[in-house]
């Protein structure tokens, strides 16, 4: 008898707390699945990045995109980039990345009537300098034509 009691205060407390619980408070998560697994899945390395990752200057290149160091296929109106070797890090396979999937928004005092572009990072630059980028054509073309080759820019690390 006392067993029952004590299970019907457990149920009674945890209704109350339930009750008194403001889910206006709560974080959203509506647009993660609900399973525990897919939920923990959800979630990538991209929000990783090292605090000393987060911003960056240098030159804009750009390249053919394909089958990338991220592991994923991409095409060239797609907006993407390669981030530089330093910038990406040492990650093996580089699929590992934490910059893999990550975002940047990326300016350039060279087109400063230009807005600023995401772009998602899947590929890893060898031959670009600290703070380089490696564009995709469109991306590249959202600042200058092909034909200028290069150019200054600056980026950050946003959310995708």
């Amino acid at each position: 008898m006392s067993h029952m009691i004590i299970s019907f205060l457990a149920v009674v407390l945890a209704t109350s707390a339930l009750l008194a619980f403001d889910a206006s408070a709560a974080p959203s998560v509506s647009n993660l699945p609900t399973t525990g697994l897919a939920r923990i899945a959800h979630f990538s390395a991209a929000s990783l990045i090292r605090r000393d990752h987060v911003t960056g200057s240098g030159e804009a290149t750009y390249y053919d995109p394909g089958l990338r160091a991220c592991e994923a296929y991409n095409g060239p109106a797609e907006s993407i980039v390669a981030l530089n070797a330093i910038d990406f890090g040492p990650a093996v396979p580089t699929r590992n990345s934490p910059a893999c999937f990550s975002c940047v928004r990326i300016t350039s005092p060279s087109a400063p009537n230009a807005a600023p572009i995401v772009a998602k990072v899947v590929d890893k630059c060898p031959g670009c300098s600290k703070g380089d980028l490696d564009l995709s054509p469109v991306v590249f073309q959202h600042f200058h034509d092909l034909g200028k080759g290069r150019f200054p820019v600056e980026w950050v690390h946003v959310q995708c």
